[in-house]
Formats: structure tokens, C-alpha cells, sequence
């Protein structure tokens, strides 16, 4: 009985396990790896690693197309509302309204909403700002020749309101200088005469000053007129291109 259970318990081990035979140990059933059952190919066929990596190159640069094509149809409608803009912005623009604070007011708010990312529209942002800055300085020397005018105008004024005192005396004053100084009144300028040539060279002096600071106005204008006609050109010019 024992004999037989040593069998049973031998005949068991001997499916599972190594059976020892002398030095050599003999190895039954060893499973065969799964690596080893992968089919080996030696022709043309194309493996799956190959098919799916030129499915996945096929992928990007369709993904790649797709996204040019909607950057571009987003330049293209930046571009379109930008003509729209700068069309409202411009019109009937010049150096007599260029100068208008609310203008210049105006075309700042624009450029301040134009995009500066988008490389169609950088172009009309610049003419813009060229826009802006020539408005600036309109209204800069606009007010450096009121400033300068009112200074002449109210030294011009002065001059002629003592004129106007030095003619209302001079009669009278006159006829006590020939009766004082009548020898000598021929001989030298008297003081109602001083004061008169001096009176008529204030008088002469504020009005050239007047014209002086009317003509250096009428430089910076003639300059800014041929900027904006320029800069007006150029924005129109893009607009046709752009398109």
C-alpha cells in the first residue's frame, strides 16, 4: 500500500516537476514563450508598427493642413473687419480734423483694438499710430500759436492803447513844447516824438512776431499735410490689397 502511494505521489511530480536521472536533470513539458510564437515576417508585407506609424504621420500632417487653413481664414477675417474700421476711422480725415482732440481720441481707441499678433493687420496698425502721432503734434503746435498769439496779440494791443493815450495828448503837449523850446525844437526830436517812434516799433515788433509765429504754424501744417496724405494713401493702398 505504501508502494503504491509512493507511485501515485511519483507519477504526479513527474508531470510537473524535473525528474532527476543520474547528473542529468530531464525537463518535460516546458511551456513554449510567447515571444517565440509571433509570426516572422520575411517578405513585403508591411507589419502593423509600420501601418500604424504612417497612420499616424498621415494624421499630423492632415492636422497640420487643417490648422494652417484656420489660421489663415482667421488672418483673412481679421483683415476684413480691420478695412471696415479703419474706413469708419478715416473718412473725411485730414489735417483741419487731424487736429480735432476727439479725432485723435477716435483713431487711439482703434489702434488699441487692432491685434498685434495677427500679421495682416500689423501693416495698418503702424500707418496708424504714424496717424496718431501726427495728430499729436498738430494739436501741439496748434496750441504753442494760440499761446504765442494771445502773448502778441495782447502786447499789440497795448501798443496801440498807448498810441492811441501819446496821439490824444500830443496835440496839447506839441503847442507847450514850441512855446518852452521853440529855438530848439527844430534842432532836436522832442519827447512826444521819441515816444510815438517808440509806440509804432512795439506796434511793429508784435505784429511781425504775429505773422513769424503764423508762418512757423503754417511749416509744421504744410509738413503734417503731406505725412497724412502719405499715411492715407498707404492705409487705403492696403485695404485694396489686403482685400
Amino acid at each position: 500500500m505504501k508502494m503504491s502511494n509512493a507511485m501515485s505521489s511519483t507519477a504526479a511530480c513527474s508531470s510537473s516537476q524535473p525528474i532527476l536521472s543520474g547528473d542529468v536533470i530531464i525537463v518535460d513539458d516546458i511551456p513554449e514563450p510567447p515571444s517565440s510564437k509571433r509570426k516572422l515576417n520575411f517578405g513585403n508585407e508591411p507589419d502593423a508598427y509600420q501601418v500604424n506609424s504612417q497612420d499616424t504621420s498621415d494624421i499630423m500632417a492632415k492636422s497640420t493642413s487643417e490648422a494652417e487653413l484656420g489660421m489663415d481664414f482667421i488672418e483673412k477675417a481679421f483683415q476684413e473687419d480691420t478695412i471696415k474700421v479703419l474706413m469708419g476711422a478715416t473718412e473725411g480725415l485730414n489735417t483741419d480734423t487731424l487736429r480735432d482732440p476727439q479725432c485723435c481720441a477716435r483713431l487711439e481707441d482703434v489702434s488699441a483694438r487692432l491685434p498685434s499678433l495677427v500679421p495682416g493687420v500689423v501693416k495698418a496698425k503702424e500707418l496708424l499710430l504714424q496717424l496718431i502721432s501726427i495728430s499729436q503734434q498738430l494739436q501741439l503746435a496748434h496750441v504753442e500759436f494760440e499761446s504765442c498769439s494771445a502773448q502778441k496779440r495782447k502786447e499789440l494791443d497795448e501798443a496801440q492803447r498807448e498810441l492811441a493815450i501819446h496821439e490824444a495828448t500830443s496835440e496839447n503837449q506839441k503847442k507847450e513844447e514850441i512855446l518852452e523850446e521853440k529855438a530848439q525844437f527844430a534842432h532836436r526830436p522832442s519827447e512826444r516824438e521819441a515816444n510815438g517812434k517808440k509806440w509804432n516799433e512795439a506796434i511793429v515788433e508784435a505784429a511781425a512776431g504775429v505773422e513769424q509765429a503764423a508762418s512757423n504754424l503754417q511749416v509744421k501744417v504744410t509738413s503734417c499735410e503731406q505725412n497724412v496724405d502719405d499715411l492715407i494713401k498707404s492705409l487705403k493702398t492696403w485695404s485694396a490689397i489686403s482685400n
